[in-house]
């Protein structure tokens, strides 16, 4: 965005995604893209292991084994993986999978930064990118939360949908993310996604300005001067009042709660294209139909039940 433009969703957020290529324009690259080219340096600090290929080691005499080994953490697993496939190692990538199918945010989020890049022995695969990245994101994954929502306001992997792209964007906002608290403000400012809202912008480029931001700053400014007085002091005492929420990548988001209800299921569903019929809270074979699909799509058990994994998965786009 630039200058005071109400056209095309430039910078930030339209060349959101497209870190896929050397030569484009990268968003807000230090926040939305955490994972390193594998030529570099690991991006976490990797916990010690002992090189099972030594031959100092293997001339070693063995000791007893311990009676009960401490099982293997999803982070352990992890930290682990990440060194293999950055060393271009066997079993890297097979154990990075395991971290992320036992739920471990930061282990999905970084299989889908692989998967967007092509990186680390898998093919680019922008759909598969899209999924991993919306695993993580409801893990409680920031990061994943702002590329989730720019991977729905661009249509890469997957539907285009700006009202979701805007909700990811404000959990990654109410997480602190100067990138999504400044996309937010943008969507309000145009009417993207959400109702347009001059108040609540300006209320956004305050809260991302707080970090340095330049853009935010210079777009708060511009939007001062057209608001009333009365809306322009409500919205500074409510930036005033921000505090960013802490994370939690352990559990899924509080602020959504589980799908329970045959209502809850058709809503969501309708959002995302998967279910046609009316929205009566009652079950039916297009719903189980549309749950299918979607399970499908998503690489879950396909049973056409709204279980717990399901229930979790569609709980954004329920409210």
């Amino acid at each position: 965005y630039s200058g005071g433009s109400q056209g095309t969703m430039g910078d930030r957020i339209a060349r959101g995604l497209q870190i896929k290529e050397a030569d484009a324009q990268e968003i807000l690259t230090a926040e939305a893209d955490t994972t390193p080219p594998l030529t570099t340096g690991p991006r976490v600090a990797m916990a010690i292991a002992p090189d099972l290929a030594d031959p100092a080691a293997a001339a070693t005499p063995a000791t007893p084994a311990p009676a009960a080994a401490a099982p293997v953490t999803a982070a352990a697993l992890f930290n682990d993986a990440v060194r293999r496939v950055e060393a271009r190692q066997p079993g890297g990538l097979i154990d990075l999978r395991k971290s992320a199918n036992q739920g471990y945010a930061p282990a999905q989020f970084y299989l889908a930064k692989l998967y967007e890049n092509g990186e680390g022995g898998v093919s680019k695969d922008p759909a598969e990118a899209r999924r991993w990245t919306e695993r993580a994101a409801q893990g409680g994954d920031r990061k994943a939360m702002h590329n989730l929502g720019l991977y729905y306001f661009e249509g890469t992997g997957g539907s285009v949908n700006q009202t979701t792209a805007a909700q990811w964007f404000q959990r990654a906002a109410d997480l602190g993310l100067t990138d999504s608290q400044y996309n937010l403000g943008k969507l309000y400012e145009i009417g993207s996604g959400v109702k347009q809202n001059g108040a609540e912008a300006y209320k956004w480029y305050l809260i991302a300005s707080r970090s340095g931001d330049s853009e935010a700053k210079a777009s708060a400014a511009r939007l001062r001067a057209e608001l009333a007085p009365a809306a322009r002091a409500s919205a500074e005492r409510a930036a005033g009042g921000y505090r960013a929420a802490t994370p939690n990548a352990s559990t899924r988001l509080a602020a959504a709660p589980a799908v329970g209800s045959a209502a809850q299921a058709q809503r969501a569903l309708s959002r995302l294209g998967y279910y046609q019929g009316p929205q009566d809270g009652r079950a039916s074979p297009a719903l189980e139909g549309a749950l299918k699909a979607y399970q499908k799509d998503k690489g879950l058990p396909v049973t056409g039940q709204m279980d717990a994994q399901s229930s979790a998965s569609l709980a954004i786009y329920a409210q």
